[in-house]
């Protein structure tokens, strides 16, 4: 699948703005990720919104296939080149 969009789309500047939103709740979200299961080399940025958005199914969102993108998995997209901007850019387009 062509994420090009989602490349196109993310702006760093939103991404760095909604995590300091979500360190405002950093004790509740510290709590949630260690609550669950995450994989090593999923950024603490990335598990902070995830958390935030997605409460205590953070963890298992990332081994959703998501029809947004093919039925891919979020996992999988950290092996990609880009994939980290793709996850960032979908996890900003969740509704909180």
């Amino acid at each position: 699948m062509d994420y090009i969009i989602f490349i196109k789309e993310f702006k760093s500047e939103d991404w760095e703005n909604y995590v300091s939103i979500c360190n405002q709740d950093i004790e509740i979200i510290e709590e949630l990720i260690s609550s669950q299961e995450f994989e090593l080399k999923i950024p603490e940025d990335v598990k902070k919104v995830a958390c935030y958005k997605l409460k205590s199914q953070a963890s298992s969102w990332f081994y959703l296939e998501l029809p947004l993108i093919n039925g891919t998995r979020p996992i999988d997209l950290l092996d990609m080149n880009d994939g980290l901007i793709v996850i960032k850019e979908i996890l900003l387009r969740i509704p909180a």
